[in-house]
């Protein structure tokens, strides 16, 4: 009867040590948007490279195109107009001026006479 042991060529093949990583889909579209300076690439311009990009599914391109659509319209407006608050504070500005007539009036000047 066997006993049991090890039996050559049995199980999960050991990697090669001397075989390179291959490269994911988004290395590949960086190495194509900018050869030679990975660092120095924003994730916008990473994102629009993934977005024109052929190689890249079209799902992939998808969502990163809609990814740098919502980052433009949140930024856009909010950026360029003052909010509310804002807007408040200046027009208590404008109405605390001296000019205008519906300015509150200035604070009596309190004199202590002792005597």
């Amino acid at each position: 009867m066997p006993r049991g042991g090890a039996r050559p060529g049995a199980g999960r093949p050991k990697k090669s040590a001397s075989a390179p990583k291959p490269m994911s889909k988004a290395e590949k579209v960086l190495a194509k948007a900018k050869p030679g300076s990975k660092a120095s690439v924003s994730a916008k311009e990473f994102l629009e490279s993934v977005f024109n990009s052929t190689d890249v599914d079209m799902a992939l391109r998808v969502r990163a195109a809609q990814i740098v659509l919502d980052a433009e319209t949140k930024a856009g407006p909010a950026a360029s107009a003052p909010g509310k608050k804002a807007q408040a504070d200046a027009a208590a500005k404008t109405a605390a001026s001296a000019g205008n007539p519906f300015a509150p009036p200035a604070a009596p000047k309190l004199l202590i006479n002792n005597g």
